[in-house]
C-alpha cells in the first residue's frame, strides 16, 4: 500500500509518513508499518503476524508507482466494498473506470477475481501491463502495416478473458507499454491496446489499434490533467480550505544527506529526474568540480537510463527530493 490512514483517519502517502507515527490499513483497520527499501518504493505493510482481510497482491513496483503518480491522491488506492461487505482496493478510479497497473502477471484465479469484483460493482476495468522486456526480448512482435501482433509465452491469466464464455469480456480492456520512442525531442512510452485475440495455443495472436502515448492513454478514460507533484498539500481538517505549498528548489549538493543509500531528485523547471546512489554521491563530494553522476530520466520518460550520465545543472537551486532510501531503511 502506498497510502494508509493516520490516527485521525486522514489518508497519507508513504512518502510523507514518518517513522514512529502510527498508521492503519484502510481495508482491515490493523496497524501497518512504514517501509522504504531499495527494491520497492516507500509503502506500508502489515506486520509478520497480522493477517489483512484483503488477500490480493498489490503491485508496488517502480513501473506501477510512476504511472499512479500521474493521478491525483483522491483517485489512487480507492477502497471498494461489495454487497457482501468484502473490501478490495482499486489502483486508480476515474468516474466508473478502474485502472489496474501491472508490472508482472497474476495467477488466473486472482485476475478473474479482480475483474469479477470490479465489474459486479458496475465498473469498467482497464489493465495496463509492462511488456517492455518481452518486446525487447522479441517475445512480442508487431506488424504495423497490418495492425497485428504475436506474443510468445503470454500471461496464462488472459486465457479466460479471451474465451467465448467470459462473462465480463466486454467490460475489460487491455493495454500494454511495449517500448519508448522519441516524439518532439521527448521520450514517450509507446502503448498498444489489445483488440481481438486468439489464445488457443501456446502463443497469442492479436490485433491492435494505433500506437498511442501516455497523454492519449490518459485522455481516453477522461482523467484529469496529470499531477506531477509540482506542489504538495498538507493534511487538512474537513472544514479547512486547501492551501498548496509551493516547493522551493535547492542544489543536489544541499539536498544530499550522508545516510542516503539511494535518492531520486527532480528538477522543478525541466521535470527531469536523476537517481543517485551513495557511491556516486561520495565520488561527487570528493571531487573538486562537484561533478555529479547518476541515472537520468527525462520528463515523460518512465525508465531511467541504463548507463550512468553526468547531471547537468546539479549545482543550481532547482531540485527537490522525490524519493529516497536510507541505509537504515535498506535493512527492511
Amino acid at each position: 500500500m502506498i497510502y494508509s490512514l493516520t490516527e485521525d483517519k486522514h489518508k497519507i502517502h508513504a512518502r510523507n509518513a514518518r517513522r514512529g507515527d502510527k498508521y492503519y490499513c484502510p481495508l482491515c483497520g490493523n496497524s501497518v508499518i512504514l517501509r522504504n527499501g531499495v527494491i520497492k518504493s516507500a509503502h506500508f505493510a502489515h506486520g509478520k503476524h497480522v493477517q489483512c482481510t484483503d488477500d490480493w497482491n498489490y503491485d508496488q513496483s517502480e513501473f506501477a508507482s510512476e504511472w499512479q503518480n500521474l493521478f491525483d491522491d483522491s483517485q489512487r488506492e480507492i477502497v471498494l466494498e461489495n454487497k457482501d461487505r468484502i473490501k478490495h482496493m482499486a489502483g486508480v478510479v476515474s468516474e466508473k473506470t478502474v485502472l489496474e497497473i501491472l508490472n508482472e502477471d497474476l495467477t488466473m484465479k486472482e485476475f478473474d477475481e479482480r475483474n469479477r469484483f470490479f465489474c459486479d460493482l458496475g465498473y469498467n476495468v482497464v489493465w495496463l501491463f509492462n511488456l517492455v522486456t518481452q518486446y525487447e526480448d522479441e517475445m512480442i512482435s508487431l506488424d504495423g502495416a497490418e495492425g497485428k501482433g504475436k506474443w510468445s509465452k503470454p500471461y496464462k491469466m488472459l486465457k479466460k478473458l479471451f474465451s467465448d464464455d467470459c462473462p465480463y469480456k466486454d467490460s475489460v480492456s487491455l493495454f500494454a507499454q511495449i517500448f519508448e520512442e522519441v516524439v518532439d525531442s521527448k521520450v514517450q512510452p509507446a502503448i498498444i491496446k489489445f483488440q481481438e485475440a486468439d489464445y488457443s495455443g501456446e502463443e497469442m495472436l492479436f490485433s491492435y489499434g494505433r500506437i498511442i502515448n501516455a497523454e492519449k492513454f490518459l485522455d481516453i478514460y477522461e482523467t484529469d490533467e496529470p499531477v506531477r507533484y509540482t506542489k504538495t498539500e498538507p493534511v487538512k481538517a474537513d472544514n479547512e480550505e486547501k492551501k498548496p505549498v509551493i516547493q522551493e528548489g535547492k542544489s543536489i549538493l544541499t539536498l544530499w544527506k550522508m545516510n542516503y543509500r539511494v535518492a531520486i531528485f527532480r528538477n522543478l523547471k525541466t521535470g527531469k529526474c536523476v537517481k543517485i546512489f551513495d557511491d556516486q554521491a561520495e565520488t561527487a563530494l570528493k571531487s573538486l568540480q562537484r561533478k555529479w553522476m547518476g541515472y537520468i530520466r527525462s520528463e515523460g520518460y518512465r525508465v531511467f537510463s541504463k548507463k550512468v550520465m553526468e547531471v547537468y545543472g546539479a549545482d543550481k537551486p532547482e531540485w527537490i527530493v522525490d524519493w529516497f532510501v536510507t541505509h537504515q531503511d535498506a535493512k527492511y
